[in-house]
């Protein structure tokens, strides 16, 4: 079992190689979204450096982490907004900060 502080820094570079490693589903949107998610990791590890409690640490880990499986899975970087279906996906243009709904590739059962 990895300390909180081994998997916070775990988080960190996965999150970091993630940006590195990153294609879009729109080649010419790669650039940015790699932008993206290392301003993202950045802002929120700055944000919650001097989080001290435990339970709260694990919280933020778990977050990040189902933040990095979501981006695998549908292959989008953004955060998804809590008021969409699971079975949603959609585009997200960073600089008008606008949503476009994609349809699902499969009708839902």
């Amino acid at each position: 079992m990895l300390s909180p502080r081994a998997r916070v820094l775990k988080l960190y570079r996965d999150l970091i190689k993630l940006s590195k490693t990153w294609t879009s589903v729109k080649p010419e949107h790669t650039v940015e979204e790699r932008a993206y998610i290392r301003k993202e990791t950045r802002s929120h590890f700055r944000d919650n450096q001097n989080v001290t409690d435990p339970a709260k640490i694990n919280e933020l880990v778990k977050e990040g982490e189902y933040r990095i499986a979501q981006a695998h899975h549908y292959r989008i970087p953004y955060d998804k907004p809590s008021y969409l279906p699971p079975q949603t996906t959609f585009d997200v243009h960073v600089k008008n900060k606008s949503y476009k709904f994609r349809m699902p590739k499969k009708p839902i059962a």
